[in-house]
């Protein structure tokens, strides 16, 4: 009886172990996959990003080229196209954290803990 029981205790280790490396790279998989899916949202912003900075430079030029034939100098349109810009950001500064860390908080955790139809087989 006694190499029987070493048999089944030695069985159970090796399946145990192997369970065990399967949950690991599957959890290594998990995270590449979410890890890829943040990644790529990154990019997309970047791009869009990049094209409303140049569609909001082509509408400052404008801009300025407008209140330039309001007010009859360049000083005062590039003044006040400057000057919406620096309250513009001086609004962002002072709202961050309602306008951009609780949602980008949000999102990431959103990516991380989606559940998936594998998830609700595995569980």
């Amino acid at each position: 009886m006694q190499p029987e029981t070493q048999g089944f205790f030695k069985d159970t280790q090796q399946l145990a172990e192997e369970y065990i490396r399967e949950r690991i790279l599957l959890l290594k998989l998990e995270a590449v996959e979410k890890s890829a899916q943040l990644a790529s949202v990154i990019v997309t912003v970047i791009v869009i990003g990049s094209f409303v900075t140049i569609v909001l430079l082509l509408l400052s030029a404008m801009a300025c080229f407008m209140l330039r034939e309001l007010t009859g100098n360049w000083f005062y349109g590039l003044g006040i196209v400057i000057v919406f810009y620096v309250l513009l950001i001086a609004v962002l500064i002072i709202f961050r954290k309602n306008f951009f860390y609780k949602h980008v908080a949000n999102f990431v955790i959103r990516i991380f803990f989606e559940k998936n139809v594998n998830d609700e087989v595995t569980n």
